[in-house]
């Protein structure tokens, strides 16, 4: 990963200023949650962590993946919230569209999950959720391939986890 210039951290940081009270309320409104700027990584360290959350998602290794229709959400959630129960109690970083900017956010699992459809809305992309250290991570997105490399024209939901 190239390291970003002090200058272009900086900016990116102050746009992050700009956007994050925004973007905490909607994520408080949905969540039912406090969220502070306590609760955020630093954007280095995140950058770090999400290169390597990535790279465990794309490698596939001890990754487990399954793919549900769309218009099976209800079966989608009910197997992701029976998976997520283990995260429950751990302290998690929740990636977001906005984290170049801001840093990830650091909540714990139990904030998140009971409220996870609506968190993926606000995090304006796939939900990627992983503990501290990556050991254990799940990534839920709307994708056009399922678990088996299919095509579906109108997609499916694909759920990877790992941990």
């Amino acid at each position: 990963m190239k390291k970003k210039s002090p200058l272009d951290n900086a900016l990116r940081r102050n746009r992050g200023l700009r956007i994050r009270e925004t973007w905490i309320a909607k994520l408080m409104e949905v969540a039912g949650i406090k969220i502070t700027d306590k609760d955020f990584l630093n954007i280095e360290e995140t950058e770090t962590l999400k290169q390597v959350f990535f790279d465990k998602v794309k490698s596939g290794k001890d990754v487990m993946k399954k793919s549900f229709p769309l218009h099976s959400l209800e079966d989608f959630l009910s197997h992701t919230q029976e998976l997520v129960i283990s995260f429950h109690d751990k302290p998690v970083i929740v990636f977001s569209s906005i984290d170049k900017y801001t840093g990830a956010i650091h909540l714990l699992g139990g904030q998140i999950f009971p409220n996870m459809t609506k968190i993926w809305d606000v995090v304006g992309e796939d939900l990627c959720v992983a503990t501290l250290d990556i050991k254990n991570g799940l990534c839920l997105e709307h994708n056009f391939y399922t678990d088996t490399g299919d095509y579906v024209q109108e997609g499916v939901y694909e759920f990877s986890s790992w941990g």
